[in-house]
């Protein structure tokens, strides 16, 4: 007699279907597992994490300075151009105006 023969039969198939058919237990026991690797060495466990937020951390500052940099010279490019005088249109003379 196994333990989940005393659960009801919806709760049974579907304990069946996500940890047994579809191998959950295989992720949850490979996280487990690296879980466990990482902790065992104290220092991976204060030091990796600290080393990647600063790392990440940099790259977030340096992809931000570019944007800005690349943003303000391309507004000033912009507005520091100069551009050729629109040619005025001549105003149409409306027709009643000519008859009258």
């Amino acid at each position: 007699m196994y333990y989940f023969d005393c659960i009801d039969l919806s709760n049974r198939e579907s304990f069946e279907k996500t940890f047994i058919r579809e191998n959950r237990w295989q992720m949850i026991l490979s996280g487990l597992l690296v879980t466990e690797l990482v902790y065992y060495y104290v220092s991976l466990s204060f030091v990796v994490p600290v080393v990647v937020g600063v790392l990440f951390t940099l790259l977030h500052a340096l992809i931000q300075a570019y944007v800005l940099t690349t943003l303000t010279s391309m507004f000033y490019g912009e507005t520091t151009e100069k551009h050729a005088p629109k040619p005025k249109k001549n105003k149409k003379i409306k027709a009643e105006t000519v008859n009258n």
